[in-house]
């Protein structure tokens, strides 16, 4: 049996060092769990930030003395679209996910808001009123052929992309329920046609979101004095309301697995709610996001199933009692190493191209070293 020398044995470890650092050996390895971009006046005006998932690392990314907000995830990680009224109203924006590149894409004296990337990244939907009411266009993801979806005296909203691209969701308050005016969820295809109806109750629905599998819509119900945040089938049935507290929870956006949900809240509990707010869960993308409509709001995360709600971004109310932080807003997307200079890591499946040469040199040199041992052995 062969020994190995101080020398080899070191060389060893080295290499074992660089497979643990590499992300070779999954199970001591963190993986990477998605960014939530989200709407913050933490700095006296509405700018789009982002943060790591665990609600760690919050950054600034539009950094305008205009209002930049409602921030969408491009469905590869690597753009954040937006709305700003840096131009005196309201239009959509395209930026870089570290925030670099930002340009205006579209150009109308109406107010275009609410941006919604396909699927396959090569279009966007978003709200506009330049017809005289709010109605659902699409355009190219640069911003080229404006189409209108929706034509009915109602206004539509809040468009959403199923994760097949075939379906759009949105809200409408076309027409009264029980004689009370109230919005209501709606599905078409993605060309506009066959708009059906998928609820019919005297409420305020708002914010659907497709889950990630096609399989649920993510929606807020405001009833009287507070929302919640409702799953339903995607055929509109099987109604659950994840919250059922007594505040106001909105917003909801998925976790890329569709297993946790990100989101804000105005919830008192009768506790110390600046300790509530900066509790931190270890999130394993498996919750989905929602902020809340009054004031305070701030991003919370809980699981799909409405359990364990807990606080991601902190409130300066403490410090300034004149002023009120209000986080809203948040969009959970996909990781990208797009922007390293916020101190990201690295997926537990990827390693640099020069670690692994390093790796390999170094293997080679043991063999190279075992066989010259076991050479000298046998000749002697």
């Amino acid at each position: 049996m062969i020994k190995l020398d101080t020398v080899s044995r070191g060389l060893c470890a080295i290499s074992i060092g660089f497979f643990l650092a590499l992300g070779l050996f999954p199970a001591f390895t963190e993986h990477k769990e998605g960014e939530i971009a989200f709407t913050s006046n933490r700095d006296r005006n509405k700018e789009v930030y982002i943060m790591n998932a665990d609600g760690s690392n919050q950054t600034n990314l539009t950094r305008n003395p205009a209002d930049d907000w409602g921030p969408a995830w491009s469905p590869d990680g690597k753009r954040i679209a937006f709305t700003s009224d840096r131009n005196r109203n309201y239009e959509i924006y395209i930026m870089n996910a570290d925030g670099s590149r930002q340009k205006r894409l579209t150009r109308n004296p109406a107010d275009d808001w609410g941006p919604a990337w396909s699927p396959d990244g090569k279009r966007i939907a978003f709200t506009s009123d330049r017809d005289g009411n709010w109605e659902i266009y699409v355009m190219n993801a640069n911003g080229s052929n404006v189409r209108r979806l929706t034509n009915d005296r109602a206004d539509d909203f809040d468009p959403a992309w199923s994760p097949d691209g075939k379906k759009i969701v949105f809200v409408s308050d076309r027409g009264t329920v029980s004689g009370k005016l109230s919005n209501n969820i709606y599905t078409m295809d993605a060309d506009g046609g066959n708009q059906v109806n998928l609820t019919n109750y005297p409420a305020f629905y708002l914010y659907p979101a497709w889950s990630p599998d096609g399989k649920k819509i993510a929606f807020t119900l405001c009833t009287g004095a507070y929302c919640d945040i409702f799953v339903m089938d995607a055929d509109g049935g099987n109604q659950k309301n994840l919250t059922n507290y007594r505040a106001a929870d909105i917003d909801p956006t998925w976790s890329p697995d569709g297993k946790k949900i990100a989101f804000a809240s105005d919830r008192y509990d009768g506790e110390d709610d600046t300790q509530n707010w900066v509790r931190v869960l270890h999130p394993d993308r498996t919750k989905i996001a929602f902020t809340t409509m009054q004031l305070p709001k701030h991003i919370f995360v809980m699981n799909a199933d409405g359990s364990n709600p807990t606080g991601l971004t902190i409130t300066f109310d403490t410090f300034y009692t004149s002023f009120i932080v209000t986080d809203t807003h948040p969009a959970w997307g996909r990781y990208t190493d797009t922007h390293p200079t916020r101190g990201s890591y690295t997926d537990s499946t990827q390693f640099t191209t020069t670690s692994f040469v390093i790796t390999v040199i170094i293997l080679t040199g043991i063999f190279l070293t075992l066989i010259v041992k076991r050479r000298k052995a046998s000749s002697a």
